[in-house]
């Protein structure tokens, strides 16, 4: 065998195994990008059941005590203006 034939026999395994390495890295990324969508469709569902629990939640305690639902909801909306209020005067200074 001349040095010629054994550059190319080396050089066509190299290539061999860069393919057969490249085809498993595709495959590999591929696989762990259906597993990713199938762990965030999942995750979404969790939270779209959760928050339609806690609207159901909501939705019973308002029935059940409106009065104190608008005091509680007015409470929440003061709180949070005059939050705002304070921060937005100390960036003014």
């Amino acid at each position: 065998m001349n040095l010629n034939t054994t550059i190319e026999n080396k050089s066509a395994d190299a290539a061999r195994e860069l393919r057969i390495a490249a085809h498993n890295g595709v495959r590999s990324l591929s696989d762990s990008g259906h597993m990713l969508r199938q762990q965030a469709r999942h995750a979404a569902d969790v939270v779209r059941e959760q928050a339609a629990a806690a609207q159901a939640r909501t939705s019973r305690y308002v029935a059940e005590a409106p009065v104190k639902s608008v005091l509680v909801a007015a409470a929440v909306g003061a709180l949070i203006t005059g939050l705002a209020m304070f921060l937005g005067s100390r960036r003014s200074r």
